[in-house]
């Protein structure tokens, strides 16, 4: 890394080159997913000095701007349709998907095994991460400006950046909400 050479590097298609989302690494294996392409599992590996990176697994799935979240070996994603979505992310498996629509944006972050994502629309979802179903445990409205920055977490409180102001929200769980789910 002295030279600021690259490592490695691998194509991922998407129509115009929107790859909006930040990748997300879990042990060797690089999760992406790209506008109008497909979501995709790469796999990297270190031989001496070289690093070589294979597609493990693709699924057609299509993300847009939201980045993922990954707990234990799911990961959580918003999709360019508008709906969630989990994966194995070991497997490509796709573990469910919500029929409902939550905005054309997500921001997320974790804690345990609770998602908060504030959607474009003012309206932070508060759901439950689990791989065997959707659990939405509560959403509602903070604000009536469009909310499209990304969430900041700062011990217990959420930054929420809208259109023309920011907010601080305090953020505290019940003991008995914090368990990590077991893996699938």
């Amino acid at each position: 890394m002295k030279t600021g050479s690259t490592l490695w590097s691998h194509n991922v298609p998407a129509f115009r080159g929107m790859n909006i989302l930040t990748p997300t690494i879990h042990q060797n294996l690089v999760f992406t997913s790209s506008y109008d392409g497909a979501t995709f599992g790469f796999e990297l590996n270190k031989a001496g000095d070289s690093w070589a990176v294979k597609e493990k697994w693709k699924d057609p799935a299509q993300g847009y701007m939201s980045s993922s979240i990954i707990i234990s070996d799911h990961v959580y994603l918003h999709l360019r349709n508008r709906r969630m979505t989990c994966f194995n992310i070991k497997t490509g498996k796709r573990k469910w998907i919500t029929s409902k629509r939550f905005g054309e944006y997500m921001s997320m972050v974790a804690q345990d095994n609770l998602i908060v994502a504030l959607n474009d629309r003012g309206v932070p979802l508060l759901i439950k991460a689990s791989p065997k179903e959707f659990e939405l445990l509560d959403s509602r409205k903070i604000s009536d400006d469009s909310t499209w920055a990304h969430l900041v977490v700062t011990t217990n409180q959420i930054w929420v950046r809208e259109l023309h102001t920011l907010t601080v929200f305090k953020w505290e769980l019940p003991v008995d909400t914090i368990s990590l789910p077991p893996d699938s």
